[in-house]
Protein backbone atom coordinates (compact mmCIF):
# COMPACT_ATOMS: atom_id res chain seq x y z
CA UNK A 1 0.00 0.00 0.00
CA UNK A 2 1.56 3.29 -1.11
CA UNK A 3 -1.15 5.89 -0.51
CA UNK A 4 -3.91 6.25 2.07
CA UNK A 5 -6.92 8.53 2.27
CA UNK A 6 -7.84 9.34 5.87
CA UNK A 7 -11.19 11.06 6.29
CA UNK A 8 -11.57 13.36 9.27
CA UNK A 9 -7.85 14.10 9.21
CA UNK A 10 -8.17 17.05 11.60
CA UNK A 11 -9.95 15.06 14.32
CA UNK A 12 -8.12 13.75 17.38
CA UNK A 13 -7.69 10.21 16.07
CA UNK A 14 -7.40 11.48 12.50
CA UNK A 15 -4.36 13.59 13.42
CA UNK A 16 -2.72 10.60 15.08
CA UNK A 17 -3.46 8.38 12.07
CA UNK A 18 -1.93 10.95 9.71
CA UNK A 19 1.03 11.59 11.98
CA UNK A 20 1.92 7.90 12.03
CA UNK A 21 1.17 7.15 8.39
CA UNK A 22 3.10 10.13 6.97
CA UNK A 23 6.50 8.42 7.29
CA UNK A 24 5.70 5.50 5.02
CA UNK A 25 2.74 6.55 2.90
CA UNK A 26 1.50 9.31 0.68
CA UNK A 27 -1.33 10.58 2.88
CA UNK A 28 -4.46 12.32 1.64
CA UNK A 29 -6.90 13.79 4.13
CA UNK A 30 -10.35 15.31 4.19
CA UNK A 31 -11.39 17.96 6.67
CA UNK A 32 -14.43 20.20 6.59
CA UNK A 33 -13.23 23.17 8.67
CA UNK A 34 -9.96 22.70 10.57
CA UNK A 35 -6.74 21.22 9.22
CA UNK A 36 -4.38 18.66 10.70
CA UNK A 37 -1.42 21.02 10.48
CA UNK A 38 0.78 18.16 9.24
CA UNK A 39 2.74 19.43 6.24
CA UNK A 40 3.08 16.00 4.64
CA UNK A 41 -0.70 15.45 4.50
CA UNK A 42 -2.46 16.57 1.32
CA UNK A 43 -5.78 17.78 2.71
CA UNK A 44 -8.92 18.71 0.83
CA UNK A 45 -12.24 20.17 1.89
CA UNK A 46 -14.81 17.62 0.76
CA UNK A 47 -18.50 17.29 1.59
CA UNK A 48 -18.51 13.65 2.60
CA UNK A 49 -22.31 13.55 2.58
CA UNK A 50 -22.24 14.08 -1.21
CA UNK A 51 -21.87 10.73 -2.98
CA UNK A 52 -20.89 12.38 -6.26
CA UNK A 53 -18.26 14.61 -4.64
CA UNK A 54 -16.74 11.63 -2.84
CA UNK A 55 -16.68 9.47 -5.95
CA UNK A 56 -15.05 12.23 -8.02
CA UNK A 57 -12.42 12.93 -5.36
CA UNK A 58 -11.52 9.29 -4.78
CA UNK A 59 -11.30 8.47 -8.48
CA UNK A 60 -9.06 11.52 -8.91
CA UNK A 61 -6.51 10.74 -6.17
CA UNK A 62 -6.70 6.94 -6.60
CA UNK A 63 -5.62 5.89 -3.08
CA UNK A 64 -4.55 2.32 -2.39
CA UNK A 65 -6.55 2.37 0.82
CA UNK A 66 -9.17 4.43 2.66
CA UNK A 67 -9.45 4.74 6.44
CA UNK A 68 -12.86 6.26 7.08
CA UNK A 69 -12.45 8.06 10.38
CA UNK A 70 -14.76 11.08 9.95
CA UNK A 71 -17.88 10.91 12.11
CA UNK A 72 -20.50 12.81 14.05
CA UNK A 73 -18.96 11.45 17.21
CA UNK A 74 -20.54 13.17 20.21
CA UNK A 75 -23.26 10.85 21.56
CA UNK A 76 -25.36 13.64 23.09
CA UNK A 77 -25.45 15.55 19.79
CA UNK A 78 -26.37 12.40 17.88
CA UNK A 79 -29.22 11.85 20.32
CA UNK A 80 -30.48 15.39 19.67
CA UNK A 81 -30.12 15.18 15.89
CA UNK A 82 -30.47 11.53 14.84
CA UNK A 83 -31.18 12.45 11.21
CA UNK A 84 -27.81 14.14 10.79
CA UNK A 85 -26.12 11.34 12.71
CA UNK A 86 -27.57 8.81 10.29
CA UNK A 87 -26.58 10.93 7.29
CA UNK A 88 -22.94 11.22 8.32
CA UNK A 89 -22.36 8.10 10.40
CA UNK A 90 -24.36 5.61 8.33
CA UNK A 91 -25.08 6.89 4.82
CA UNK A 92 -21.64 8.42 4.24
CA UNK A 93 -19.88 5.32 5.53
CA UNK A 94 -21.92 3.10 3.22
CA UNK A 95 -21.31 5.39 0.25
CA UNK A 96 -17.55 5.43 0.77
CA UNK A 97 -17.45 1.65 1.16
CA UNK A 98 -19.45 1.28 -2.06
CA UNK A 99 -17.04 3.54 -3.96
CA UNK A 100 -14.05 1.69 -2.52
CA UNK A 101 -15.50 -1.69 -3.47
CA UNK A 102 -16.29 -0.58 -7.01
CA UNK A 103 -12.73 0.72 -7.44
CA UNK A 104 -10.95 -2.21 -5.73
CA UNK A 105 -9.64 0.02 -2.93
CA UNK A 106 -8.91 -1.43 0.52
CA UNK A 107 -11.27 0.07 3.11
CA UNK A 108 -11.29 0.39 6.90
CA UNK A 109 -14.11 1.83 9.00
CA UNK A 110 -13.49 3.39 12.40
CA UNK A 111 -16.15 2.28 14.86
CA UNK A 112 -16.50 2.51 18.64
CA UNK A 113 -16.65 0.56 21.90
CA UNK A 114 -20.12 2.05 22.35
CA UNK A 115 -21.56 -0.70 20.15
CA UNK A 116 -21.56 -2.82 23.33
CA UNK A 117 -24.34 -2.39 25.91
CA UNK A 118 -22.07 -2.39 28.95
CA UNK A 119 -23.63 -5.38 30.69
CA UNK A 120 -20.41 -7.40 30.70
CA UNK A 121 -16.73 -6.56 30.94
CA UNK A 122 -14.00 -7.13 28.36
CA UNK A 123 -16.28 -7.79 25.39
CA UNK A 124 -14.65 -9.48 22.42
CA UNK A 125 -15.58 -9.32 18.76
CA UNK A 126 -18.04 -12.21 19.15
CA UNK A 127 -19.99 -10.45 21.91
CA UNK A 128 -23.44 -9.50 20.53
CA UNK A 129 -23.71 -5.78 19.87
CA UNK A 130 -26.56 -3.99 21.59
CA UNK A 131 -25.83 -0.25 21.71
CA UNK A 132 -27.77 2.02 24.05
CA UNK A 133 -27.29 5.32 22.21
CA UNK A 134 -28.19 6.63 18.76
CA UNK A 135 -24.48 7.05 18.08
CA UNK A 136 -23.75 3.42 18.93
CA UNK A 137 -26.74 2.17 16.93
CA UNK A 138 -25.66 4.11 13.87
CA UNK A 139 -22.12 2.77 14.15
CA UNK A 140 -23.47 -0.79 14.21
CA UNK A 141 -25.63 -0.06 11.18
CA UNK A 142 -22.60 1.36 9.38
CA UNK A 143 -20.42 -1.63 10.31
CA UNK A 144 -22.97 -3.99 8.79
CA UNK A 145 -23.29 -1.98 5.58
CA UNK A 146 -19.52 -1.66 5.13
CA UNK A 147 -19.01 -5.41 5.41
CA UNK A 148 -22.00 -6.06 3.14
CA UNK A 149 -20.32 -4.01 0.43
CA UNK A 150 -17.19 -6.14 0.74
CA UNK A 151 -16.49 -8.84 3.31
CA UNK A 152 -12.74 -8.22 2.96
CA UNK A 153 -13.12 -4.73 4.41
CA UNK A 154 -12.11 -3.97 8.00
CA UNK A 155 -13.87 -2.52 11.04
CA UNK A 156 -11.80 -1.14 13.93
CA UNK A 157 -13.72 -0.60 17.19
CA UNK A 158 -11.88 2.11 19.08
CA UNK A 159 -11.95 2.95 22.81
CA UNK A 160 -11.91 6.18 24.75
CA UNK A 161 -8.51 7.64 23.91
CA UNK A 162 -6.06 10.01 25.55
CA UNK A 163 -2.99 11.61 24.06
CA UNK A 164 -1.76 14.45 21.92
CA UNK A 165 -2.65 16.30 18.74
CA UNK A 166 -1.92 19.76 17.37
CA UNK A 167 -5.39 20.24 15.89
CA UNK A 168 -8.27 22.16 17.45
CA UNK A 169 -9.73 18.79 18.49
CA UNK A 170 -7.46 17.56 21.27
CA UNK A 171 -9.79 14.96 22.77
CA UNK A 172 -10.82 15.07 26.42
CA UNK A 173 -7.32 14.62 27.89
CA UNK A 174 -5.96 18.18 27.62
CA UNK A 175 -9.13 19.65 29.14
CA UNK A 176 -8.94 17.23 32.06
CA UNK A 177 -5.24 17.96 32.51
CA UNK A 178 -5.79 21.72 32.61
CA UNK A 179 -8.59 21.41 35.18
CA UNK A 180 -6.46 19.17 37.39
CA UNK A 181 -3.46 21.46 37.11
CA UNK A 182 -5.58 24.48 38.08
CA UNK A 183 -7.20 22.70 41.01
CA UNK A 184 -10.71 22.78 39.56
CA UNK A 185 -13.16 20.19 40.83
CA UNK A 186 -13.56 17.30 38.41
CA UNK A 187 -16.27 14.66 38.82
CA UNK A 188 -15.25 11.28 37.42
CA UNK A 189 -17.34 8.12 37.30
CA UNK A 190 -16.58 5.21 39.60
CA UNK A 191 -19.13 3.06 37.75
CA UNK A 192 -18.16 3.58 34.10
CA UNK A 193 -15.41 1.33 32.78
CA UNK A 194 -13.48 1.63 29.51
CA UNK A 195 -10.27 0.19 28.12
CA UNK A 196 -8.57 3.50 27.43
CA UNK A 197 -5.57 3.69 25.11
CA UNK A 198 -3.14 6.30 23.85
CA UNK A 199 -4.37 7.54 20.48
CA UNK A 200 -0.91 7.14 18.97
CA UNK A 201 -0.91 3.43 19.87
CA UNK A 202 -4.37 2.95 18.40
CA UNK A 203 -3.39 4.82 15.23
CA UNK A 204 -0.25 2.72 14.80
CA UNK A 205 -2.24 -0.46 15.31
CA UNK A 206 -4.89 0.55 12.78
CA UNK A 207 -2.43 1.55 10.06
CA UNK A 208 -0.21 -1.50 10.58
CA UNK A 209 -3.08 -4.01 10.60
CA UNK A 210 -4.72 -2.30 7.64
CA UNK A 211 -1.47 -2.47 5.68
CA UNK A 212 -1.19 -6.17 6.54
CA UNK A 213 -4.49 -6.73 4.76
CA UNK A 214 -6.60 -7.95 7.68
CA UNK A 215 -10.36 -8.13 7.28
CA UNK A 216 -13.34 -8.30 9.59
CA UNK A 217 -13.86 -6.71 13.01
CA UNK A 218 -11.10 -5.81 15.49
CA UNK A 219 -11.31 -4.38 19.00
CA UNK A 220 -8.56 -1.75 19.37
CA UNK A 221 -8.75 -0.90 23.08
CA UNK A 222 -6.06 -0.62 25.69
CA UNK A 223 -4.88 -3.66 27.68
CA UNK A 224 -6.51 -2.71 30.98
CA UNK A 225 -10.07 -2.12 32.22
CA UNK A 226 -10.25 1.08 34.28
CA UNK A 227 -12.99 3.36 35.53
CA UNK A 228 -12.99 7.04 34.67
CA UNK A 229 -12.17 7.78 38.32
CA UNK A 230 -9.27 5.31 38.43
CA UNK A 231 -7.77 6.81 35.29
CA UNK A 232 -8.10 10.31 36.73
CA UNK A 233 -6.25 9.24 39.86
CA UNK A 234 -3.50 7.74 37.71
CA UNK A 235 -3.21 11.05 35.85
CA UNK A 236 -2.92 12.89 39.16
CA UNK A 237 -0.18 10.58 40.41
CA UNK A 238 1.88 10.05 37.26
CA UNK A 239 1.74 13.67 36.09
CA UNK A 240 2.25 15.10 39.60
CA UNK A 241 -0.98 17.10 39.57
CA UNK A 242 -1.01 17.75 43.31
CA UNK A 243 -3.73 20.42 43.12
CA UNK A 244 -6.18 18.10 41.39
CA UNK A 245 -9.58 17.79 43.06
CA UNK A 246 -11.05 14.56 41.72
CA UNK A 247 -14.51 13.79 43.03
CA UNK A 248 -15.91 10.26 42.69
CA UNK A 249 -19.29 10.31 40.99
CA UNK A 250 -21.90 7.91 39.68
CA UNK A 251 -23.38 7.98 36.19
CA UNK A 252 -26.79 8.73 37.69
CA UNK A 253 -25.40 11.88 39.32
CA UNK A 254 -24.43 13.51 36.01
CA UNK A 255 -27.26 14.22 33.54
CA UNK A 256 -26.70 12.99 30.00
CA UNK A 257 -28.84 13.15 26.87
CA UNK A 258 -27.45 9.89 25.51
CA UNK A 259 -27.75 6.73 27.63
CA UNK A 260 -24.39 5.69 29.12
CA UNK A 261 -23.12 2.12 29.08
CA UNK A 262 -21.60 0.95 32.36
CA UNK A 263 -18.75 -1.11 30.96
CA UNK A 264 -17.52 -1.06 27.36
CA UNK A 265 -14.05 -2.44 28.08
CA UNK A 266 -12.81 -4.63 25.25
CA UNK A 267 -10.86 -7.85 24.91
CA UNK A 268 -8.07 -7.21 22.39
CA UNK A 269 -6.71 -10.76 22.04
CA UNK A 270 -7.53 -10.86 18.33
CA UNK A 271 -5.73 -7.60 17.48
CA UNK A 272 -2.78 -8.58 19.66
CA UNK A 273 -2.36 -11.78 17.66
CA UNK A 274 -1.64 -9.52 14.66
CA UNK A 275 0.94 -7.42 16.51
CA UNK A 276 -1.17 -4.70 18.16
CA UNK A 277 0.62 -3.76 21.40
CA UNK A 278 -0.92 -0.80 23.28
CA UNK A 279 0.56 0.54 26.50
CA UNK A 280 -1.14 0.08 29.87
CA UNK A 281 -2.34 3.36 31.48
CA UNK A 282 0.61 3.95 33.84
CA UNK A 283 3.22 3.25 31.17
CA UNK A 284 1.24 5.22 28.63
CA UNK A 285 0.94 8.30 30.82
CA UNK A 286 4.65 8.24 31.67
CA UNK A 287 5.50 7.93 27.99
CA UNK A 288 3.06 10.66 27.02
CA UNK A 289 4.37 13.08 29.65
CA UNK A 290 7.93 12.61 28.43
CA UNK A 291 6.99 13.03 24.78
CA UNK A 292 4.98 16.22 25.15
CA UNK A 293 6.39 18.15 28.11
CA UNK A 294 6.05 21.44 26.26
CA UNK A 295 2.47 20.68 25.25
CA UNK A 296 1.48 19.90 28.83
CA UNK A 297 3.81 22.56 30.25
CA UNK A 298 5.32 20.09 32.68
CA UNK A 299 8.25 21.39 34.69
Amino acid sequence: MKSILITGSSSFLGWNLCNYAKSDYEVFGTALTNRSGIAEVKESKIDLTSFDDCRKFIEEIKPDGIIHNAAYSKPDLCEKDPDYSKKLNVDTSSNLAKIASENSIAFAFISTDLVYNGSSKMSDESTPVDPLSVYGKHKVEAEDLVLQHNSSFTVFRCPLMYGHSTTANKGYFKGFYDKMKNGEALKLFIDEYRSQAIASDVAKGIVDLFNDGVSGIFNMGGPQRVSRFEFGMLMKSVLHLDKAQIIPASQKDVPSVAPRAADTSMDITKARSYGYDPSAPIKGLIQLAEEIKEYLQIE
